[in-house]
């Protein structure tokens, strides 16, 4: 499906992932990204940058904090406002901390969820609107349980959940509104450095992790779908594919003790 056009909202967009999807959006053709952070010194920067590359007034800068609800309503209806339209929702933001919980459930799951309602309820056709594609950028974490990051994999599997779920309401056709998610394995970014510092780990993170431009590319592959209502994908160094969970597998049979 080509971007040309479009009007993208995109949340945590100036740095790391949320930097490499808002590129890959302007670089499609897309007519305008918001880009909602409150790294208000990063969020200059990018706009300055892209717009230097790819035309000014490409992307703006939207300076909220999107675990506040009024801030994020109004951020998100001044947008709508000033563009009549939002045809792509990128629920990217994400944190993590497994010391200090409530804000990173309020960041990774309640935000997402926020943000896509949003969208949602001003894309619905039932609403007057036109449609439009969700994206929520989960994890291999909310595909996996993984015990060194319990409260991290509980609030990915919830927006890989919320996600898929959505993509199964019988009014999908109604609204012409389609939810996917993109689930990369560790990745180079500034909050997989910090977090490679402060634990132990068996394996180097660095080393391991695939570049912001690897799930680009996978985001990519999103966009380019005439059709990606309910698509998982998955994103690793060797593989890009899609994934459709049924059932968790509890591994061996486990018998509870008398």
């Amino acid at each position: 499906m080509s971007m040309a056009g479009q009007i993208a909202f995109i949340t945590g967009g100036a740095m790391g992932i949320g930097r490499a999807f808002t590129e890959t959006l302007l670089a499609e053709g897309a007519e305008k990204v918001y880009i909602a952070d409150k790294n208000v010194d990063a969020g200059q920067k990018t706009v300055a940058e892209l717009e230097a590359q790819y035309g000014s007034g490409r992307c703006a800068l939207v300076v909220v904090d999107i675990t506040n609800a009024v801030q994020f309503e109004e951020a998100f209806q001044t947008a709508a406002d000033e563009s009549k339209q939002i045809d792509l929702m990128v629920n990217n933001a994400g944190t993590l901390n497994e010391y200090d919980w409530e804000p990173v459930v309020q960041l990774n799951l309640v935000a997402c969820v926020r943000g896509s309602k949003l969208a949602m309820k001003h894309m619905s056709k039932k609403n007057g609107g036109r449609g439009g594609r969700i994206i929520n950028t989960c994890s291999d974490l909310g595909l996996i349980d993984f015990h060194q990051l319990p409260l991290y994999c509980a609030t990915k599997h919830g927006v890989r959940s919320f996600t898929s779920s959505m993509a199964l309401h019988p009014d999908k056709e109604l609204t012409g509104v389609q939810f996917a998610c993109i689930c990369p394995s560790v990745t180079r970014t500034d909050l997989m450095r910090s977090y490679n510092e402060t634990i132990s780990m068996a394996e180097d993170l660095e080393a391991i992790a695939i570049p912001t431009s690897r799930v680009a590319e996978g985001f990519l592959k999103l966009l380019r779908m005439s059709r990606m209502n309910g698509a998982i994908l998955y994103i690793d160094k060797l593989k890009c594919e899609f994934c459709k969970l049924e059932y968790v597998g509890l591994g061996p049979a486990w018998t509870p003790q008398q």
